[in-house]
């Protein structure tokens, strides 16, 4: 294998900060370190902006303070789109952020809190531990409950009963009448669905009361847990808003910090695709939800990324050609060119300067 180092850019997020982060990161820093919570930052580009590499740096940043008061997590929505509830990946992945960890990166088993002294440790790492359990437990009795059927009863009805049942959850329950089934059988299974969604408004209106304990539990009465949230924006528009929807259920918990990163467009665009098809009546032309709106009401404070400027372009291509070998830099006249004629995204200097090389 050859050792000669190759002159292709990875399309890897930055730890270098090529693109001014500096002139402007610092105060978004102070932001999620001391404004007062619960509170969400939606850091605004276009793809390949450099919004990753953005929240990245500001992560480690807070990483390297080493304050007991203060936990990060990080959630990259895309790589989990494809479970069936992502919202609960987002949940379990927040509640995992505030466990306590060995020095090897392992969290703390009740085990390891025995002594007296160690009472309160093991108070809050149970504490989690119910709200894993929580979140389990109510997407399992979800699952279950929409779809539980009474053996003896189906033996009864014979082969009408899943005909029904996928009318039903149509939202056309009555046909049961017209296909001849039970009206008492019909009624017990709509009575079930019902019950489900009063119960999980039920937990998702104390799931913020328990969150808040445990931060109070884990990091203090003046803790703070920030949340990266990125690659929103490539995610389906139904997965996207689902955490959304889910960041909703912290909006009200003080020591919280979510800090979103997508293309506002793109969000904007798949919220109205979502709700639309949700909420759109036949004739009517109008979308019911505004994008924009959700989002105004959701974050707080929109942090929109610059795009590059001719001069920021050209320093950019400077600092990537660092890590080239000799042979691949650039002559001035061609990094003119290049900066003058490029569009103004980081991503895309990358690519043409791959094609170039």
């Amino acid at each position: 294998m050859s050792d000669k180092k190759s002159g292709f850019l990875s399309d890897y997020r930055a730890s270098e900060d090529g693109l001014n982060f500096g002139i402007f990161k610092p105060a978004l820093r102070n932001i999620l370190q001391t404004a007062e919570t619960p509170l969400t930052v939606g850091v605004f580009g276009t793809w390949g902006s450099g919004k990753t590499s953005l929240l990245n740096m500001l992560k480690d940043e807070l990483d390297a303070k080493n304050l007991p008061s203060l936990k990060t997590v990080w959630f990259t929505a895309w790589k989990y789109e494809q479970h069936d509830a992502l919202w609960r990946a987002f949940m379990l992945r927040v509640v995992d952020g505030l466990h306590p960890r060995k020095e090897d990166g392992t969290r703390y088993q009740p085990d390891d809190f025995s002594t007296p002294a160690e009472k309160p440790k093991l108070e809050a790492l149970l504490h989690l531990g119910r709200l894993e359990r929580n979140i389990y437990e109510t997407v399992s009795w979800q699952d279950e409950g929409q779809w539980s059927l009474n053996t003896g009863e189906l033996v009864k009805q014979g082969s009408k009963l899943p005909i029904w049942l996928a009318f039903h959850l149509s939202g056309l329950g009555g046909a049961a009448k017209d296909l001849g089934l039970n009206p008492d059988m019909a009624k017990l299974l709509e009575r079930e669905v019902r019950e489900h969604h009063l119960n999980q408004l039920s937990y998702m209106e104390q799931f913020a009361t328990e969150f808040q304990k445990a931060v109070q539990l884990i990091l203090g009465d003046d803790g703070r847990l920030v949340v990266f949230v990125d690659d929103l924006d490539r995610c389906l528009p139904e997965k996207a808003v689902e955490v959304l929807e889910a960041i909703k259920l912290f909006l009200d918990v003080p020591g919280t910090v979510f800090v979103l990163g997508m293309d506002r467009e793109v969000i904007r665009r798949g919220i109205e695709t979502h709700y639309g098809a949700m909420l759109k009546t036949d004739g009517d032309d109008e979308i019911p939800i505004n994008g924009d709106v959700y989002l105004q009401k959701l974050v707080q404070i929109p942090f929109n990324l610059p795009p590059l400027d001719m001069k920021g372009r050209i320093e950019f291509i400077q600092t990537l050609e660092k890590g080239l070998p000799a042979d691949f830099q650039l002559d001035k006249i061609t990094r003119q060119v290049f900066g003058r004629g490029l569009y103004p995204n980081p991503r895309q200097v990358k690519r043409a300067l791959n094609v170039f090389y």
